[in-house]
């Protein structure tokens, strides 16, 4: 007598391919899951970098002595902070950053400290006789836009 409680070659062979199938549908799931989790952090990392750029531009131009002036392409602004020094937040577009220069008295930058990257629009104006600084930063598809009075006009 034959022993037939056996799997047939057909038989394997479909459930291998089955189970190929079923692996394949979850492999793609999870890259699909894992390449959404990585956009959605890079794009929490570029809005926290410019929350916190705008943070430190805005505390300081608030506290600064007077706003000195914008470049004419609006990506520079240049003012007197409350220590007296003359401080320039310059975007550079190559380089997509946002850069933070201490100034000496002929203008020439004395230090460069890089505050914002990832940054692909800047733009400064001043408004209400150097009083008060508009800034808008764009970061991929985000932007933060900030009006700042300074504290110590008119004194």
């Amino acid at each position: 007598m034959r022993d037939d409680s056996g799997f047939t070659l057909v038989e394997l062979l479909v459930t291998a391919i089955i189970l190929v199938f079923l692996f394949s549908v979850v492999f793609a799931v999870m890259q699909s899951g894992i390449r959404s989790w990585q956009r959605g952090e890079a794009q929490v990392d570029r809005q926290q970098n410019v929350r916190i750029m705008m943070d430190r531009l805005v505390r300081e131009v608030r506290q600064a002595e007077r706003l000195i002036n914008v470049s004419e392409d609006g990506r520079s602004v240049k003012f007197k902070d409350y220590q007296g020094r003359n401080i320039r937040y310059a975007f550079d577009i190559d380089a997509g950053q946002i850069v933070r220069q201490v100034l000496d008295e002929n203008g020439v930058p004395t230090g460069n400290n890089i505050v914002g990257y990832g940054i692909t629009a800047v733009n400064y104006a001043v408004y209400q006789e150097n009083t008060a600084l508009s800034v808008s930063v764009t970061s991929g598809r985000y932007t933060a836009d900030s009006y700042v009075f300074i504290r110590a006009a008119g004194f």
